[in-house]
């Protein structure tokens, strides 16, 4: 009888254990990458160890986390809150600032090269510096609407190895309008950051290309003292998308 339970068990562990195997076989683990684990290394986005699939692959990410700046003060804070200045109050006017990442990895099995990534900021958000794992970042600055300017990002990363993944890291803040208010300037809203970055990047198949969704922030109504709360839960990121 005990013999006959213990045999039970193990049937069910291994019937139990059958479905981790295969979803991460089919590469649902999304929330791992560039997390180290206490096991064999790093597990990237769906992927054990190095690239995983046969063949060229390329994924991108964007993620975009913040506040950093006193709703009330204006002053820069290391702590992210969830709270915004509207910008439609007297004196004193003061940017929001947020930190924006994008992500790219080499998903495949072979080296990619001619790796870019470009993306594009909706008008009432600039970029303010940046760092990068590798690669050179051009920021081009084009006028829009009153006093905004659209900033175009271009990311030369050049070459990916199999299974490497790099970052980029920017600081942007809002804009001001024509009359000098500071983006947000109403509450109860929501602002697109940008409709989504782009990586292209050449393998033996050819041209592969995976874009990200778009980024946006929703807002409570504003109180009294010209303050909003940030509705969308941050830090936020896009799902990983990947070349076909």
């Amino acid at each position: 009888m005990k013999h006959r339970s213990r045999r039970n068990v193990k049937e069910i562990l291994i019937v139990g254990f059958l479905p981790v195997l295969i979803l991460a076989a089919l590469g649902n683990t999304y929330s791992l990458f560039f997390q180290t684990l206490e096991i064999q290394g790093v597990v990237h986005t769906g992927f054990w160890g190095g690239g995983g699939v046969e063949g060229p692959c390329i994924g991108i990410q964007k993620t975009i986390d913040g506040a950093f700046t006193n709703a009330t003060t204006g002053e820069d804070i290391s702590e992210r809150t969830n709270l915004i200045h509207i910008g439609n109050a007297n004196p004193p006017y003061f940017p929001t600032k947020f930190k924006l990442m994008i992500c790219v990895h080499n998903c495949g099995n072979e080296t990619l090269t001619e790796v870019e990534v470009t993306d594009r900021l909706e008008n009432q958000f600039g970029v303010i510096n940046w760092s990068v794992d590798r690669g050179n970042v051009t920021i081009l600055s084009f006028p829009g609407p009153g006093n905004y300017s659209k900033d175009y990002i271009v990311w030369d990363i050049e070459e990916l190895q199999e299974g490497e993944g790099v970052c980029l890291e920017m600081w942007i803040q809002t804009l001001q309008n024509p009359a000098g208010w500071y983006a947000p300037t109403s509450g109860n809203a929501t602002y697109i950051i940008n409709q989504g970055a782009s990586v292209s990047a050449k393998g033996s198949s050819g041209e592969l290309i995976a874009k990200t969704g778009s980024l946006s922030i929703s807002l409570s109504p504003e109180d009294k003292n010209y303050i909003a709360t940030i509705l969308t839960q941050l830090p936020y990121s896009t799902p990983w998308e990947y070349s076909p």
